[in-house]
């Protein structure tokens, strides 16, 4: 198909250009990601590019309960009989290991943790003026009353109710080192979609090593029930606020 012309044209011209090409946290979430994977990998190894994957799914837990899964199982055998599989789980979380007490996670929602928020915004401001900032991403646009010049506070409970992405979450982390989030709310399991967003809100600041204050009703460990759907995915985001939130 065209399709399948394009993606292996792609894959030459990778190949063309690496010798080793490596895939961080890899997973397939979609059908659509499932159809582009499997001519892509299958192209790579015909052309024997070195492929390192790191992942937190076992080949055979690939794209569990997708859409049209029986046509994803044959490249699932191709990758365990190509790849050498190596199964590296741990007991240690490496991002706690220098975990100091200071915090910047502030629960439960009373008048000491507001005044403690406030305080806290206010020495991170310093000098600096607080303005109401606008974020302008393709034909969406939103406001944040409280920003300076690399800070911003976010009220939780209303930015995760919007429609934003990753495209959203981009612009924040290009414009503010620090964000101030107030009014997060434990995630329930009949609402994944405010957890997901959530989640991917967490992941692209992390990749920009941006610092979090963060105000909730409950501590990181309760943020999102342990037998919800997400739970799995969700220990990464937790272990990703720990390191966010630290002070010092």
């Amino acid at each position: 198909s065209g399709l399948e012309s394009r993606i292996t044209h792609f894959a030459d011209e990778m190949c063309a250009r690496l010798d080793v090409l490596c895939f961080d946290e890899f997973h397939v979430t979609d059908v659509a990601d499932a159809m582009i994977m499997m001519p892509l990998f299958e192209r790579f190894f015909e052309k024997r590019l070195t492929l390192i994957v790191t992942g937190n799914w076992a080949p055979d837990d690939l794209y569990s309960g997708g859409l049209q899964r029986s046509r994803f199982l044959p490249f699932i055998d191709t990758l365990k009989r190509t790849m050498m599989i190596i199964h590296v789980l741990g007991e240690k979380d490496y991002r706690l290991v220098k975990q100091h007490a200071a915090s910047g996670w502030l629960y439960p929602l009373n008048d000491e943790s507001e005044e403690l928020f406030t305080s806290m915004f206010n020495n991170v401001v310093g000098y600096d003026s607080i303005e109401t900032h606008e974020i302008h991403v393709e034909d969406r646009t939103w406001t944040i009353p409280r920003a300076s010049k690399n800070s911003a506070c976010l009220n939780m409970d209303v930015l995760l109710n919007q429609p934003l992405g990753t495209a959203d979450f981009y612009v924040l982390s290009k414009r503010y080192k620090t964000l101030f989030l107030d009014q997060l709310l434990a995630f329930s399991l009949d609402n994944n979609e405010r957890a997901k967003r959530f989640m991917v809100m967490v992941d692209t600041l992390y990749e920009a090593e941006c610092r979090f204050v963060v105000r909730s009703d409950v501590s990181i460990d309760h943020l999102y029930p342990n037998q919800g759907a997400l739970a799995f995915e969700f220990e990464r985001t937790k272990s990703r606020l720990i390191q966010m939130t630290k002070l010092v």
